[in-house]
């Protein structure tokens, strides 16, 4: 996996998660600062999330989706990925039955996506995927 990954996203995907939160905490009170300081937190976690390493996070995976654990989301095969979907807590896909607690995934599982050799290399290409 790739540091990037958790902020490699389709942009109208990010305006459509992203905003209705954002908008939520300031209208709520919350001042742009500390939504700034939430949004930095949170993406320093995405980087360490889909970072490629090999890390054990102990008592963490607990409670936060650590790496050790959303790594399996990003199986190569569509089927095996449909598991610890948590961007942030851990306790979402105990709650929902979608945890997948296995270890040793770290070595030998391929990720990515199974048709990616077909997958558009170019920018332009790639934002107009989803709509083909």
């Amino acid at each position: 996996m790739y540091w990037l990954n958790g902020e490699k996203r389709h942009p109208i995907h990010a305006i459509l998660e992203g905003s209705p939160g954002i908008l939520l905490v300031l209208l709520l009170g919350a001042s742009s600062e500390i939504v700034l300081g939430w949004l930095t937190i949170l993406s320093l976690h995405l980087m360490f999330q889909h970072g490629n390493m090999d890390y054990k996070a102990g008592i963490l995976k607990k409670f936060f989706s650590v790496a050790e654990l959303h790594r399996w989301h990003h199986r190569k095969k569509y089927r095996e990925t449909q598991v610890n979907y948590g961007a942030v807590f851990s306790f979402w896909d105990r709650m929902f039955g979608s945890l997948q607690k296995e270890e040793g995934f770290v070595t030998g599982a391929a990720v990515g996506l199974e048709r990616e050799k077909s997958f558009p290399k170019d920018y332009l290409g790639q934002l107009t995927e989803p709509f083909r």
